[in-house]
């Protein structure tokens, strides 16, 4: 148990540092704000901080993090990637004036809403949210203004979730899935960093 919680805490580490780079700490966040995409920046920002709690739930006591950091990471899944996706969509889609706050305020209810579901209707309810609000957005606007790398980004970031999985046992070569997709998904966020403050 105590060699999978510190191989877990150590690519939660890879994820939280890869995070501040694309989203609020580092290159990112400063990336975001200078372009004026603040909410992108927070959705990033959610990933980070479920990152940290994870650092401290599997190396420092997961009884006590535990909670924080499975309400962190459905926070994130819920609103800080569709966050990003729709702040991709706001600013290609001008004349559709998406407001991507209100969008934020209804996302955070409706994850507040899957609460109650049992965990299948949740996490076919996390799919469909993402693919709607993430996926659906970014690869339309990167099919449109033919940015290939975010589109690959978005690519190895679905890989991730559908093929590895954070499954905490499983291993593909040698390594823990959880850890080698929060490694893609670190990297990507700093695709999608780029790619937003570029395509300004």
């Amino acid at each position: 148990m105590t060699q999978r919680r510190n191989t877990i805490s150590l690519s939660d580490i890879t994820l939280t540092f890869l995070s501040s780079v694309s989203s609020g700490h580092l290159c990112a966040a400063f990336l975001a704000f200078m372009t004026g995409h603040e909410v992108a920046g927070l959705g990033f920002l959610s990933v980070w901080l479920a990152a940290i709690v994870g650092v401290l739930r599997f190396g420092v006591s997961e009884k006590l993090f535990q909670q924080a950091n499975s309400d962190l990471a459905n926070l994130a899944a819920f609103v800080g990637y569709p966050l990003i996706g729709m702040s991709f969509a706001a600013q290609h889609y001008t004349s559709l004036d998406i407001n991507v706050v209100f969008i934020g305020f209804m996302l955070v209810a409706w994850e507040a809403l899957t609460r109650s579901f049992v965990e299948s209707n949740k996490e076919a309810a996390k799919l469909a949210t993402n693919i709607i609000f993430f996926v659906g957005p970014i690869a339309a606007v990167c099919h449109e203004t033919k940015d290939y790398v975010t589109m690959g980004a978005l690519a190895a970031f679905v890989v991730a979730g559908i093929v590895i999985t954070p499954h905490h046992e499983n291993r593909i070569g040698g390594i823990r899935c959880v850890d080698l997709f929060h490694v893609v998904i670190g990297v990507t966020a700093y695709m999608f960093a780029m790619g937003l403050g570029g395509s300004a």
